[in-house]
């Protein structure tokens, strides 16, 4: 890649952000999941929620909450909805923009940019409710895992090559970076090997 900001910076790259669903606090089920998202710009989210295997009861409703999970922290992107979507299947998939948004300023969420900083910072997680579960049969806490950093030369190039425990995550391979300077990327795509 390349930077406009050479000196003293470096890249560091993070796979998509992702979420394991397991059983909620005092909730006993067999149902476990993931959800993994790819920002692909200042106002869009790919998103991808896996549950396998399924609740005893019905899921009504997939919502990402702030703050960690066990929490009072309210919903602002509803992923799945039972009343508008039907029965859900195990799976599903869709793009978040500012039409999604549910402002929750006394939650530090009122612009979509704070919604991509909550989800980024681990201040985010997703609650899967069930008709057994109203306040939630699984959830999990979002996580970005670290990849790698690049040191910045002093023509703007840096470069990345070395080998990762993590995978770009679920949807289309890609990575985020943040360099030292606090510039951000989104979703930038890769060719996995």
């Amino acid at each position: 890649g390349t930077t406009s900001h050479p000196t003293a910076n470096s890249v560091t790259l993070f796979g998509g952000p992702r979420a394991a669903l397991a059983p909620a606090l005092d909730v006993v089920s067999e149902a476990t999941g993931s959800v993994a998202l790819r920002v692909t710009g200042p106002t869009s989210i790919e998103f991808q929620v896996k549950v396998d295997p399924l609740p005893a009861t019905p899921i009504t409703a997939i919502n990402i909450h702030t703050g960690p999970p066990g929490g009072t922290g309210s919903a602002f992107f509803q992923l799945f909805n039972s009343f508008v979507q039907g029965t859900f299947t195990g799976t599903v998939s869709g793009t978040l923009s500012n039409f999604n948004l549910v402002p929750r300023p006394a939650q530090g969420i009122s612009s979509f940019a704070d919604a991509i900083n909550a989800i980024n910072s681990g201040n985010a997680h997703v609650r899967v409710v069930t008709g057994a579960n109203p306040t939630g049969e699984l959830s999990g806490l979002f996580v970005r895992p670290q990849i790698g950093t690049a040191p910045v030369a002093a023509d703007g190039t840096w470069t990345f090559r070395g080998k990762s425990r993590f995978a770009p995550g679920g949807l289309a391979p890609s990575v985020s970076g943040t360099s030292a300077n606090g510039v951000s990327t989104f979703g930038v795509p890769l060719q996995v090997r």
